[in-house]
């Protein structure tokens, strides 16, 4: 998809959800699987495995659950 597409959704999808809250309607959370070794052709296997370690040790020095780190809501996605 091209990244003016995929910006396009991610904001419809946003204006849903803040359109769906001002009426006081619930709003059903998504999520997206990513792959993050194919998205991130330009880093190694080795190196995207180091980042997530790095990544996992900030968040436990920071004592945020994981998950609301990753919720696609609040990336509008």
């Amino acid at each position: 998809m091209p990244a003016d597409q995929e910006l396009n959704s991610v904001l419809m999808r946003r204006q849903e959800i803040n359109e769906a809250l001002d009426n006081g309607d619930s709003v059903k959370v998504t999520y997206r699987v990513i792959n993050v070794y194919t998205e991130f052709h330009e880093f190694s296997r080795k190196e995207i495995k180091q980042y997530e370690a790095v990544f996992k040790n900030f968040v436990k020095a920071k004592r945020l659950p994981y998950y609301s780190i990753i919720d696609t809501n609040s990336f509008g996605i």
